[in-house]
C-alpha cells in the first residue's frame, strides 16, 4: 500500500512541473496576428468623410500642397468631367475652398493650404444610378473613390433619354413563351444584356437574327437577350407567328413601355448592350452581317476579367482582319471592265497608316453567265 502511495505521489508531482513548465513557454512573446484577417482599407483612404488622413502633406515653394482625386467606376472606367467640391473643417467651421472637374483620367488636381481635414463632394446630380457618399476624406494628399452601380429600380421612363454611359432604368415585360423578363432580375444571374429593337417586316432585322441566336446560344450562360417589339402595328400574335416561320429562338416581348422611344430608336434594328453594373455601353444602329461582331461583344461583357468601356460601335470590339491578298493590276481591272488606259486605286494607299488593314478590288467571273465583274 505504501508503494503504491509512494508512486502516485511521484506521478502528481510529476504532472505537476509538467504544467509549470508549459506556463512558463506559454508566458514568452504573443504569436504574430495573422494577417488574413485584416479589414481590407475602404477606397477613401480608410477615414470616415470629416476625420481628414494622419498626414498633411508638405508644401511646396508656394506653400501650397497638391491635392488629387481620383473617380472610377467599380468597372473601373475612369469618370471623366465630374464636378466636385472640397470643404475644410466640418460642422459650424466648414467651408468651401474650391471646387474642380476630373479630367479624361478621372483624375483632378488642386493647390490648397496644407491641412488634413478637407473633404470631396461630388456633384451627384450627374451620377445618377450610381451609389455617392455625402462626403469623402483623404487620406494624406490623395482621395481615391469607386463608384458602385446598378440598374435604377424607378421604372418611370418620363422625360428619359438615354445615351451611353447611363445607368438604365428597370423594366419588366412578358415574353411571347409566356415568361417573366425583369432586367434586374436577370443581371443578378447574368454578366450582360441584349436589349434588340426589331418589327416583323424589317428585311435588316431579318437576315441577323440568324447570327445574334446562333452567338447568343454560346454565350447564354453568362449573357441574356431580349428581343423588343415596339412597332405599332405588330402585334404579340405577330411575334409568335414570326418565331415560326423563321425559326427564331430567342426571347422576344412586345414593348409598349417606352423604352423604345428613352433610347430614341427611329431605325431598325437597334441594338443596346448593358453590362454587368447596369451601364449602357454601346448603342449599335443597323444589321450586323454575321456572327462574329455578335461573339466579339459577348466574350467582352462576360469575360471574368472584365474591364468596363464605353463604344460609339460594335467595330471597336470586333478583332481587325489584314487582308491576305493583293490588288490585280489596273491593266487587269481595266480589262474587266472593258476600260482603256484605266487606272484603279483605292484607299487609303500605301502611304497610310491604315493600308495595311484596306481590302482591295479584286476581280471575278460571274459563275453561269459570260458577264465578269470587279469587287
Amino acid at each position: 500500500m505504501k508503494t503504491f502511495l509512494r508512486s502516485m505521489s511521484l506521478l502528481l508531482a510529476l504532472l505537476m512541473l509538467m504544467a509549470v513548465f508549459a506556463t512558463m513557454i506559454s508566458c514568452g512573446e504573443d504569436p504574430a496576428p495573422d494577417n488574413g484577417g485584416e479589414t481590407p482599407a475602404p477606397d477613401n483612404g480608410g477615414e470616415k468623410p470629416g476625420d481628414g488622413g494622419s498626414e498633411v502633406p508638405t508644401p511646396g515653394a508656394d506653400g501650397k500642397a497638391q491635392y488629387t482625386i481620383t473617380v472610377k467606376t467599380i468597372g473601373g472606367r475612369p469618370v471623366s468631367n465630374l464636378s466636385f467640391y472640397i470643404y475644410k473643417g466640418t460642422g459650424d467651421n466648414e467651408e468651401l475652398k474650391t471646387y474642380g472637374k476630373t479630367d479624361a483620367n478621372g483624375i483632378g488636381t488642386v493647390k490648397l493650404e496644407p491641412a488634413n481635414d478637407y473633404t470631396v463632394e461630388l456633384d451627384a446630380s450627374s451620377l445618377t444610378g450610381y451609389n455617392v457618399a455625402e462626403r469623402y476624406a483623404f487620406s494624406g494628399s490623395s482621395v481615391y473613390i469607386t463608384l458602385t452601380s446598378s440598374v435604377i429600380a424607378d421604372s418611370d421612363l418620363t422625360g428619359v433619354s438615354y445615351k451611353v454611359g447611363d445607368i438604365i432604368r428597370d423594366f419588366t415585360v412578358t415574353t411571347t413563351d409566356g415568361e417573366i423578363f425583369k432586367l434586374s432580375e436577370v443581371l443578378k444571374d447574368k454578366k450582360g444584356v441584349l436589349i434588340n429593337f426589331w418589327y416583323s417586316t424589317c428585311s435588316p432585322c431579318i437576315s441577323e437574327f440568324p447570327y445574334m441566336q446562333s452567338a447568343y446560344e454560346k454565350y447564354s450562360d453568362d449573357i441574356a437577350v431580349i428581343a423588343l417589339n415596339n412597332y405599332p402595328s405588330d402585334t404579340v400574335n405577330t411575334i409568335k407567328e414570326f418565331k415560326l416561320a423563321y425559326g427564331i429562338d430567342l426571347p422576344m416581348a412586345k414593348e409598349n413601355l417606352g423604352i423604345g422611344k428613352a433610347f430614341g430608336v427611329n431605325a431598325y434594328p437597334t441594338s443596346i448592350f448593358v453590362d454587368r453594373y447596369g451601364t449602357i455601353c454601346l448603342i449599335e444602329v443597323g444589321s450586323l452581317p454575321s456572327e462574329r461582331p455578335f461573339t466579339a461583344a459577348f466574350e467582352h461583357f462576360s469575360a471574368d476579367d472584365y474591364k468596363q468601356q464605353l463604344f460609339t460601335s460594335i467595330g471597336e470590339l470586333t478583332p481587325v482582319e489584314k487582308p491576305n491578298i493583293e490588288m490585280p493590276s489596273s491593266d487587269v481591272i481595266g480589262d474587266y471592265l472593258n476600260g482603256e488606259g484605266f487606272t484603279a486605286t483605292y484607299y487609303p494607299e500605301t502611304g497610310s497608316s491604315d493600308a495595311e488593314y484596306s481590302w482591295p478590288f479584286l476581280t471575278d467571273e460571274v459563275e453561269d453567265s459570260d458577264r465578269t465583274c470587279v469587287y
